[in-house]
């Protein structure tokens, strides 16, 4: 329903199936964000399995300065196991990614997909999986909104 609601007021799905959370003000840098995110992942046995620094790559290829985005990226192996096992096609939704970016004005956002669609959008999940969904769910949503305040 969120979705829905999302996609009805923005017309964009890309917008709709994203959670967009801002971090505080100036007061963190982009390396004390990732590395915020990186030890709330750790404290919840998420392994933290790269990062795709954006920003670089269009700098090489363009030769001009780009603003900060990066592609964190998160796994829990044995939830991932699961959702490969059930179903081919969830694979790609792994591993959970976070991506940092400093949008135009030079504020810092956290974007991460929102899992809701994926847990509640269709066929009901096996009893398991869908738990295990639903705790790596509100695992991402607690390391976005935590790293995006500097928690560790």
């Amino acid at each position: 329903q969120e979705f829905a609601t999302e996609l009805r007021t923005t017309r964009d799905p890309g917008e709709a199936i994203m959670w967009a959370v801002p971090v505080e003000d100036h007061k963190l840098t982009v390396d004390e964000v990732k590395d915020a995110l990186k030890s709330l992942a750790s404290s919840r046995n998420f392994l933290f399995v790269g990062e795709a620094q954006f920003y670089k790559q269009v700098e090489a290829v363009t030769g001009q300065k780009y603003r900060h985005v990066a592609f964190l990226s998160f796994c829990d192996v044995g939830v991932g196991k699961m959702m490969a096992d059930y179903r081919d096609a969830y694979t790609g939704f792994m591993p959970c990614r976070v991506s940092v970016v400093e949008d135009k004005s030079g504020k810092l956002w956290l974007y991460t997909m929102n899992l809701d669609m994926m847990i509640h959008g269709g066929k009901r999940l096996p009893e398991d999986l869908r738990r295990e969904a639903l705790r790596v769910r509100n695992v991402i949503w607690d390391m976005v909104h935590g790293a995006a305040k500097g928690e560790f």
